[in-house]
């Protein structure tokens, strides 16, 4: 496997990873187009949604879709708080489906009155949908609550009163805006060659004029960490999750941070795995991971866990964040964690789509070096020490966290953080 980037003459970048054993191609164009860019809440995601209703050469939706379709590919796009992404996974053979299609919908959409139209009541049952995501709202709550700035406080998708102000103008503007060659990266991984990439990439993107670099914002943290309730009526199980502010993308400690999540709850013999569900059988699952974004970084756990053994997990949690922050690792053990970081990393590249993704996204953090590939990621991890370990966890967790929780009956005042201050 071969990573490289590329540069056409217009200064478009391109991530190439060659896989000659696969039949499929992968394709990602991600660019720093998300809702953190926005004036009115949901313009980036509607956009995701018209932009693929049509173009300049296929005006209409069936016959854009069927320049992959057609050929058995599959499209998709999907809109975060700092990236917009249009997705492919098509057979090698048809390769060159994928790159007119993305060309299409990314720099050559039609925006009309009919498809906004259209669109926004397709959005609207996309966001009735998300409210019924009872653990989609526990998220939203939390990242609300840990952070300022206004685009971590609302949804992706906005909310009805704002999709509702969204026009054909307001559109056009954010795509004129966020949608140049210099704001997106194009990622190909499957059985393509470099000179093909090049030679399509040229066709289909290089006529294209560049415009000035968006810059990615950071979004400042809230100062008042609490606990938030969430009530919901009929459920079986308690769903919380806890948050702490972690070190930013762009520092060493990041990776640090980063096998911390692994030690405590990924896999089987975690810590928080082996404390609350294996020695206490207070919960069926329990993870913890980082959230992470050039402006925002989070460290999170989360647990299903009955309403009564809320107070009984803190109280385990707490033990064991104050253990990792106090008690050296051995050697050994600490080299299986690394080990199981680096075996999730690479099981999850088994999906060429989701390498694509990981590199699309590396780059646009660390778009002047080649600390953009996954094996960057994997040096830092393997050249942690037990000592940074603890003093990772000690300044991490001794920070005031955020806490929330999707339950039926009980209330605030009867959650005790105590334990966790």
């Amino acid at each position: 496997m071969k990573i490289q980037s590329i540069k056409l003459s217009n200064g478009f970048n391109i991530v190439h990873i060659e896989q000659k054993n696969s039949e499929v191609v992968s394709m990602i164009l991600l660019g720093k187009a998300g809702s953190s860019f926005e004036k009115v809440p949901g313009t980036a995601h509607l956009l995701e949604h018209v932009a693929m209703c049509g173009s300049e050469k296929y005006p209409d939706k069936k016959q854009l879709a069927s320049i992959v379709r057609n050929s058995g590919g599959h499209t998709n796009g999907m809109t975060g708080k700092e990236f917009t992404e249009y997705t492919i996974k098509i057979v090698k053979p048809e390769a060159e489906r994928g790159f007119e299609f993305l060309s299409q919908v990314v720099f050559h959409p039609l925006i009309k009155d009919i498809n906004v139209k259209k669109e926004k009541k397709i959005v609207f049952q996309e966001y009735k949908r998300a409210l019924s995501n009872n653990q989609r709202q526990l998220f939203e709550t939390m990242i609300g609550a840990a952070y300022k700035s206004k685009p971590m406080r609302r949804m992706v998708l906005g909310d009805e009163v704002n999709i509702k102000k969204i026009d054909t103008k307001e559109l056009r503007t954010f795509w004129t805006k966020y949608y140049t060659i210099n704001n997106f990266v194009l990622c190909i991984c499957g059985n393509i060659d470099k000179k093909t990439v090049k030679k399509l990439a040229e066709k289909y993107f290089g006529d294209l004029s560049s415009k000035n670099k968006k810059i990615l914002p950071n979004h400042q943290l809230s100062e008042s960490a609490g606990i938030n309730v969430l009530h919901r009526e009929n459920i079986n199980q308690a769903r919380m999750m806890l948050s702490f502010p972690a070190p930013p993308f762009s520092s060493k400690e990041h990776y640090t941070a980063l096998l911390i999540s692994y030690i405590l709850g990924r896999g089987g013999l975690s810590k928080l795995y082996q404390s609350i569900r294996e020695k206490n059988q207070l919960a069926y699952d329990i993870s913890s991971w980082i959230w992470k974004g050039y402006g925002y970084s989070l460290f999170f756990i989360e647990a299903g866990i009955s309403e009564n053994k809320i107070n009984e997990a803190l109280t385990l949690i707490s033990r064991e964040l104050k253990e990792i922050s106090n008690k050296i690792l051995t050697l050994e053990e600490l080299s299986m964690f690394k080990k199981q970081a680096r075996s999730f990393l690479l099981f999850s590249f088994e999906d060429s789509l989701q390498m694509a993704t990981y590199h699309a996204r590396h780059y646009h953090l660390f778009p002047k070096t080649t600390n953009y590939k996954y094996e960057y990621e994997l040096e830092k991890i393997f050249s942690v020490t037990p000592k940074e370990i603890t003093q990772t966890a000690t300044r991490m967790f001794s920070k005031k966290p955020t806490f929330s929780v999707l339950a039926e009956k009980i209330e605030k005042k009867d959650i005790d953080l105590k334990p966790l201050l």
